[in-house]
């Protein structure tokens, strides 16, 4: 099996990078077509040139996160099958999630017919969650036949137990990602807000990208937390070091769509480092995780069930222990990127052998 992965080289594009690990594991031979060019459009065009100059022969074209933009141009330029891997909604991320652009504006109309007009155009499209795959289902009017469901995972060469001493007696508490809604940071910050009075309790959130970071800021300082370290965001391969020495980590609290959909990068990193997790409750999670089992959910919006659910773990070291081993398990037996490897050449000898 040999395909021609189109996509983005860019650091923070981490689904690309999981996947292309996922199919070398898999002992698929892989031709790169791909740009890291800090603009989108001329990364886009990059891409395009390449692909149309490249006389390699190969089974089949998968195109990665991103690829919304030119997927169906791509279609139009190959009777190879395609298999299209977006991650992300751009309709759901700009319009719905971010609100950069409202429904009716140009730029709206655009985002949901290359969303639409992606799938349409190839064979198979790949999501991270059945929540996801309803999404866009119910969203674009697209027939079910035309997704399946892969998790999204971790690269399991970064992200992986370590042996856990603390340096301290407080109970820390991490977060990591840019201040966007589906985040809820500030649910995060009226939570730590309420448990200032539990002096061991701290938390430490790292990132500064994000429309909502001054605003949190604002209101740290607002409601005069002592008990929050705002830290600047570190390079990717330095996040182990920074989730290692957490007793608890935290996901997504925003009760945004993108929020319910979804299983972030970060989540699975932390199951992955056989980490105790909480986070809002929401469909796509539940996918994977069950409450007390593996994960712990709170309500989504809603400081003070966060910090009952912080509060809880702190006080009880077997639950976490048991959350943190279970949690591992699946992500061992579902999203290491052998595992994901395994699924898309599936798909992709499915497709192939028509």
């Amino acid at each position: 099996m040999k395909i021609c992965y189109i996509y983005d080289e860019l650091e923070k594009y981490t689904k690309n990078y999981i996947t292309l690990k996922a199919l070398e594991k898999n002992n698929v031979k892989v031709i790169k077509i791909r740009s890291s060019h800090k603009n989108i459009v001329m990364r886009d065009l990059k891409k395009i040139k390449k692909f149309l100059v490249q006389k390699e022969s190969y089974d089949l074209i998968l195109v990665g996160m991103i690829g919304n933009f030119i997927t169906p141009l791509i279609s139009k330029l190959t009777k190879k099958p395609i298999i299209f891997d977006p991650l992300i909604s751009l309709y759901n991320t700009v319009v719905e999630d971010r609100n950069i652009f409202s429904n009716q504006s140009i730029l709206g109309k655009i985002s949901f017919y290359l969303d639409k007009k992606s799938v349409l155009s190839t064979h198979k499209t790949i999501l991270d969650t059945d929540a996801h795959i309803n999404y866009w289902v119910n969203e674009f009017g697209l027939p079910h036949k035309k997704f399946k469901k892969i998790f999204l995972g971790a690269d399991d060469d970064v992200f992986y137990p370590r042996k856990y001493s603390s340096q301290t007696d407080d109970f820390i508490v991490k977060f990591y990602g840019g201040y966007i809604p589906a985040q809820g940071v500030d649910t995060i910050i009226r939570a730590a807000s309420l448990l200032q009075e539990h002096r061991d309790i701290k938390f430490h959130l790292l990132g500064t990208g994000g429309a909502h970071y001054r605003f949190c800021r604002n209101l740290s300082q607002g409601l005069q937390i002592n008990n929050v370290t705002f830290l600047e965001r570190i390079p990717y391969r330095e996040l182990p070091q920074f989730i290692e020495d957490a007793d608890v980590m935290l996901g997504l609290f925003g009760g945004t769509k993108k929020f319910n959909t979804a299983i972030p990068h970060k989540v699975y990193q932390a199951l992955a480092m056989k980490k105790s997790i909480v986070t809002g409750e929401s469909d796509g999670c539940k996918d994977l995780l069950t409450h007390r089992e593996n994960v712990f959910f709170c309500k989504a919006n809603d400081p003070q069930s966060l910090a009952n659910a912080l509060l809880e773990l702190k006080d009880d070291e077997n639950l976490r222990k048991k959350i943190a081993k279970n949690g591992y398990a699946a992500f061992r037996k579902y999203c290491t990127p052998k595992v994901i490897g395994r699924e898309i050449k599936k798909i992709a000898e499915e497709i192939t052998s028509f």
